[in-house]
């Protein structure tokens, strides 16, 4: 299922975790909610094209809300889809040099940041013992742990570090 980390010989795991299921799958729930309001009256639009191609109107006019209903039906239903496949993939690892962040749906693609170059972590809170902490290093570059269950033992890690241990953002 997973490529192996690049860890060194002498390289500990300290903390590892995934994201919990539902909450990355539906953390973008608002833009289903939006593709459902917007799948009607595009539906609606193909329909009444598709009666004046029958009526006699030319064939692009029943082609024209095609686009449309497919960007709707991908904001409805498909991002859920692909970022519960994608879930599959995710996995969050700290070890004693470094942070590791291997996601991707179609690639799995490996993300890492030198444990010395954190220099802020910002949780926010999606629930209880639900959150995302967002690990910031030097040169612009973080790390996002999205949808982690029990962060605290994630920000226990880093009692030196702005925001670690004591992280909120409500």
């Amino acid at each position: 299922m997973f490529e192996p980390l690049p860890l060194a010989a002498d390289e500990t795991i300290r903390w590892h975790g995934r994201p919990a299921p539902r909450a990355y799958t539906f953390r973008n729930w608002r833009l289903s909610l939006w593709g459902l309001v917007f799948l009607l009256p595009c539906l609606v639009w193909q329909l009444v094209g598709i009666e004046l191609v029958a009526n006699g109107a030319p064939a692009w006019v029943a082609w024209l809300p095609l686009p449309f209903n497919l960007a709707s039906l991908y904001l409805a239903f498909g991002q859920l889809l692909i970022a519960r496949l994608e879930w599959e993939q995710i996995v969050y690892v700290v070890s004693d040099r470094s942070l590791y962040q291997r996601a991707g749906f179609f690639r799995s693609r490996l993300r890492s940041l030198p444990l010395a170059a954190v220099t802020r972590l910002r949780k926010k809170d999606l629930g209880p013992n639900l959150a995302t902490v967002r690990i910031d290093g030097r040169d612009g570059e973080f790390l996002l742990f999205t949808a982690i269950e029990h962060s605290e033992l994630l920000l226990r890690l880093f009692p030196d570090v702005a925001g670690g241990d004591t992280a909120q953002k409500k």
